[in-house]
C-alpha cells in the first residue's frame, strides 16, 4: 500500500521524495529542447558556411560565368601579383607557366594560392624588363578554368591586364661627348638608352661647377641632350657624367670622365715701332711683344690710310698726317686683341724720331685698374698696374672714397708701391680676420687683427719701397686694451715673422679721428703674406678679454663615397674665452690638409658650427680629422678610368649583386586565435650609394599574402619595413619576406569549453576533405556529443 500512500496527503519528508514520471518526462523534453538548440547554433554558422561554399562548387550546371584577370600589380622588378576572379571558384590546378605571356620578358615560374573563390598568382620573369607598362594576359587557348569548367575571358571576361610601374631596367649612357673650349664654349652631348628623368655632371680643374638636366635641352628622340658651357678660367676642364636615371626611378652611379682644354682669353696685344730700322716716313711695326697663353697665330695691321699688312713685323710708307695704326692680335682658337699706336706725320713732325718720341709719351702713361666683386670694399680686390715707371710711385686706392678692402674692425685704406724697374705688375690682395693668421700670433706673442696676402710675380730686389695704409677701429683697440702705437705690421718672409716700420698717421687727431678710426703706415721691402698685430699697451688693463675657441666635434656627412665625388664635415666650435671670436678649421685627410674654412664671430661659452667640403679624388681608405680632431674614416671606391666609354665600364660605381638586401625578419607575436594579426618587421639595407624605395612580399608557407611599398631608404642604410597579416584559419604558417625566414605562427581557437578537444581529435582524423569534412566536423559531431550528454542524463535518471 505505500505507493497508494505515496500519491496521498503530503509527506513529512516531501523534500527528498523521488521524482515523479511526468517529472521526469519534463526535465527530459527540456534537455532534448536544449540540445537540439545547440545544434542549431552549432549547425547554423559554420555547415550553412559551408554550403553557401559549396552551392555551385564543383561542376554546378547553374555557373556559367567565366573567372577574368582582376588586377595586377608589381612586387618587385621581377615579380607579379596577379588576382583571377570567379564568382565562384578558380581551380588553381589549371594554372601554370605556359598559359601566360608578356609582350617583352620571359616568366619562368608561377605560383597560385587559392583566396576565397579568387585565386592569387604570383608571376616570375626571368630577369627585370625596360617597359614600365608591361602588358601580361592570358594565351588564346588557355586552360585555366574555375570548377565550372568556364575558361579564362570567354564571352565578355577579361583576359589581359597592364602592369604598371615594371622598368627595372637602370638606363645606358650610349655615349658622352664634350668639345674643347678654344676660342667658343665647350658642347656636351649625352646620347642616352631611354629617356632619362634626371642626370648629374660635375666640372672640375679650372673650374668647380655641376650641371644637370635642367641645363641641357633634349632633341625629338628624347635620347639626346646637348648643351653649351663656357668655363670661366682657362686651363684643364674635367667633366664627369656620375649619375643618372630613368622615368621609372632606375638610377646607374657611373664616373664617365671627359677632359678638355680651355682657351677664351684673347693675346695681350702689344704694337711696337722699330726706331732703329725705321727713316723719315717709312715706318717698321712689329707685334713681337705681345703674349697669349697658347701662342699668338696671326697679326693683322691697319695703317689708318686705307692700307693693310699681316706678319709680326711689317714697313709701310706714310704720307704727311696723323694716323691711328692699329694692330689685332689673334691666337690660334680665334681669340683676338687690338692694340693702336697714334702717329703725328704732319710738317715739323714727319720722322722717326718725332713718331718714337709721341710713342714713349704714350707709353709713360701709367695705368692703375682696381677690380672687385662689388663698389663697396670687400675682402678681395685685383690691382693691375700698366706701365709703371722705375723711382715712380703708384698710388693704389679703392676709389670712389672707398678701402681697397676691408673685413671686421680693419680696413687696407690704400698701397704704394715704388719699383726698381720699368714693368707691368698684377697684384691679388687679400684681407682676412685674426684666425687666418694664427701662426703669425704663436711666432710673435701678438694678438692678431687681420692677415693679408699679396698674390704677385713681382721679386723684391725688383721693389723698391710698398706702404701699405690701414684702418683699425679704435674702440676694437680699446676692447684689446692696447693703444695705436703698439699695433705693427709683420711680413712672412723666408719661413720667419718679421716686424716692418709702422706709424701712427693720425692717433688723437687728422682728418678721420672724428669717426673712431686710427690710421697706420707700414712700409715693406716687398710682397708676401702679412699680419697686423697688437701688443698690450703699458699701465692699461684689457677690458674686453679674448677669445679662446677649439673643437668640440667634427662629423663626417658619409663613411662611403667614389673617386671624384664630394664630402662635407660639419665641425662644432666652442669659444671657452671672454670675448667673441672667429676660428679657421683645416680638414685634414691622413694629415694632409686639404681645405679650410673660417667660421663667424662666436660668442664667449657658446658654440658655432663651420662646414669644411673636399672632393675627392684618390681611392682608398682616407683617416679624416679637423686640426687633430678625428672625423672618421672614409672609404673612396674607384671608378672608371678617365676617358672610359659607358660600355666599358657599365657596371663601374655599382655595388655587386641586389641593392637591397632582407638582413633580418621579426614578429610580434607568434601565437594568435583566428581572426587575429600579426605584424611582420623586415629590416632591410640599401647596399647602394643612392636612395632607394624597397617592396617587401611577406609569404605564408611559401606563398605570396601581401605586399608593403617602403619609405625611401637613405644610401648605404637600413630601415625596417612592417608588413600586418591577419590569419582566418587555424594551424601553423611559417612567415617569411622576400625569402628571409621570420618564423612559424601558431592560430588556435580562444574558445570551445568542453568540446573543444573534441574538435581537436576530430580535426586531426583523415577524414576526407571538401564539403564531407566540414559537415562530419561541425554537425555530425555535436549531434554527437549531445546525444551522448542526453543518454547519460538518462541513464542516470533511471531511463
Amino acid at each position: 500500500m505505500r505507493r497508494g500512500q505515496g500519491t496521498g496527503a503530503a509527506s513529512p519528508r516531501a523534500g527528498n521524495r523521488s521524482m515523479t514520471s511526468a517529472e521526469r518526462s519534463a526535465l527530459v523534453a527540456l534537455l532534448v529542447g536544449f540540445g537540439l538548440l545547440l545544434a542549431c547554433v552549432g549547425v547554423a554558422g559554420p555547415a550553412g558556411a559551408v554550403a553557401a561554399d559549396g552551392q555551385f562548387a564543383h561542376g554546378d550546371s547553374s555557373d556559367d560565368q567565366p573567372p577574368t584577370i582582376a588586377s595586377a600589380e608589381r612586387v618587385n622588378d621581377t615579380a607579379i601579383l596577379l588576382t583571377i576572379a570567379d564568382n565562384h571558384d578558380v581551380a588553381e590546378s589549371t594554372i601554370s607557366v605556359g598559359q601566360f605571356a608578356t609582350e617583352t620578358g620571359t616568366i619562368t615560374n608561377v605560383t597560385a594560392t587559392e583566396n576565397g573563390t579568387n585565386a592569387t598568382v604570383v608571376l616570375t620573369l626571368a630577369e627585370p624588363v625596360d617597359e614600365d607598362n608591361l602588358t601580361l594576359g592570358a594565351i588564346g587557348n588557355t586552360a585555366i578554368s574555375d570548377t565550372a569548367g568556364n575558361a579564362l575571358g570567354a564571352g565578355d571576361g577579361r583576359r589581359t591586364v597592364v602592369v604598371r610601374g615594371m622598368d627595372g631596367v637602370k638606363p645606358r649612357v650610349l655615349s658622352f661627348s664634350v668639345t674643347d673650349a678654344t676660342g667658343s664654349p665647350a658642347r656636351l652631348s649625352i646620347e642616352a638608352s631611354e629617356p632619362l628623368a634626371t642626370f648629374n655632371v660635375s666640372v672640375r680643374g679650372a673650374v668647380t661647377d655641376a650641371l644637370d638636366e635642367s641645363d641641357f635641352s633634349r632633341d625629338e628622340s628624347g635620347l639626346t641632350y646637348t648643351t653649351t658651357y663656357t668655363p670661366a678660367t682657362d686651363g684643364t676642364v674635367r667633366f664627369a657624367l656620375y649619375r643618372y636615371t630613368d622615368r621609372a626611378g632606375n638610377t646607374r652611379t657611373l664616373s664617365i670622365k671627359r677632359r678638355i682644354a680651355v682657351d677664351l682669353t684673347p693675346p695681350e696685344a702689344r704694337a711696337g715701332l722699330d726706331l732703329s730700322a725705321s727713316g723719315n716716313l717709312s715706318l717698321v711695326f712689329e707685334g713681337g711683344q705681345s703674349t697669349d697663353a697658347s701662342g699668338v697665330a696671326n697679326y693683322t695691321w691697319d695703317f689708318g690710310d686705307g692700307a693693310t699688312a699681316t706678319g709680326e713685323r711689317v714697313t709701310h710708307v706714310f704720307d704727311p698726317g696723323e694716323y691711328t695704326v692699329t694692330m689685332e692680335a689673334v691666337d690660334p682658337y680665334g681669340n683676338a686683341a687690338t692694340d693702336t699706336i697714334p702717329l703725328n706725320l704732319s710738317t715739323g713732325a714727319g720722322n722717326a724720331t718725332d713718331v718714337d718720341e709721341a710713342v714713349r709719351d704714350r707709353r709713360r702713361d701709367t695705368a692703375v685698374t682696381v677690380q672687385r666683386a662689388t663698389d663697396a670694399a670687400g675682402t678681395d680686390a685685383v690691382v693691375t698696374v700698366d706701365r709703371a715707371r722705375a723711382g715712380v710711385p703708384v698710388e693704389i686706392a679703392g676709389g670712389n672714397e672707398s678701402a681697397l678692402a676691408s673685413v671686421g674692425n680693419v680696413t687696407l685704406d690704400g698701397l704704394n708701391v715704388t719699383l726698381a724697374t720699368n714693368r707691368s705688375l698684377d697684384l691679388g690682395v687679400s684681407l682676412a680676420g685674426p684666425a687666418a693668421v694664427s701662426d703669425a700670433a704663436a711666432a710673435t706673442s701678438v694678438d692678431p687683427l687681420a692677415g693679408i696676402t699679396v698674390v704677385h710675380a713681382v721679386p723684391d730686389r725688383e721693389v723698391t719701397a710698398a706702404t701699405f695704409s690701414f684702418g683699425v677701429n679704435r674702440s676694437h683697440l680699446d676692447a684689446l686694451g692696447v693703444t695705436p702705437a703698439n699695433v705693427s705690421l709683420y711680413r712672412l718672409h723666408d719661413g720667419t715673422w718679421n716686424e716692418v716700420p709702422t706709424r701712427v698717421e693720425n692717433a688723437t687727431d687728422g682728418p678721420n679721428a672724428s669717426n673712431g678710426t686710427v690710421l697706420l703706415a707700414a712700409e715693406s721691402p716687398g710682397f708676401s703674406r702679412f699680419a697686423l698685430g697688437a701688443t698690450e699697451g703699458e699701465g692699461e688693463s684689457g677690458t674686453g678679454g679674448s677669445p679662446s675657441l677649439r673643437v668640440v666635434d667634427a662629423e663626417l656627412d658619409r663613411s662611403s663615397v667614389r673617386v671624384g665625388d664630394g664630402v662635407t664635415v660639419t665641425v662644432t666650435l666652442g669659444n671657452d674665452g671672454t670675448a667673441a671670436g672667429d676660428y679657421t678649421a683645416g680638414l685634414a685627410l691622413n694629415g694632409t690638409v686639404v681645405a679650410t674654412a673660417t667660421s663667424p664671430s662666436i660668442a664667449p661659452n657658446e658654440t658655432g658650427t663651420v662646414r669644411l667640403q673636399h672632393t675627392v679624388e684618390t681611392a682608398g681608405g682616407l683617416a679624416v680629422a679637423v686640426n687633430g680632431t678625428a672625423a672618421g674614416t672614409l672609404t673612396v671606391e674607384p671608378t672608371t678610368d678617365d676617358g672610359g666609354s659607358a660600355a666599358a665600364g657599365d657596371r663601374a660605381g655599382e655595388v655587386d649583386g641586389p641593392q637591397f638586401v632582407v638582413t633580418n625578419v621579426s614578429l610580434n607575436r607568434t601565437e594568435t586565435a583566428p581572426g587575429g594579426a600579426v605584424l611582420v618587421n623586415a629590416t632591410v639595407r640599401n647596399r647602394d650609394p643612392n636612395p632607394g624605395v624597397y617592396t617587401a612580399g611577406l609569404a605564408v608557407n611559401g606563398g605570396l599574402v601581401a605586399t608593403e611599398q617602403s619609405s625611401p631608404i637613405p644610401g648605404n642604410a637600413s630601415r625596417t619595413v612592417s608588413v600586418p597579416y591577419r590569419f582566418n584559419d587555424t594551424g601553423e604558417f611559417s612567415l617569411s619576406v622576400n625569402a628571409t625566414t621570420g618564423g612559424t605562427v601558431t592560430v588556435s581557437s580562444d574558445g570551445g569549453g568542453l568540446l573543444a578537444p573534441v574538435f581537436g581529435v576530430l580535426a586531426a582524423l583523415p577524414i576526407p576533405t571538401g564539403i564531407l569534412q566540414p559537415l562530419v566536423t561541425f554537425v555530425l559531431a555535436p549531434l554527437f556529443v549531445i546525444w551522448a550528454i542526453l543518454k547519460a542524463l538518462a541513464i542516470y535518471l533511471g531511463y
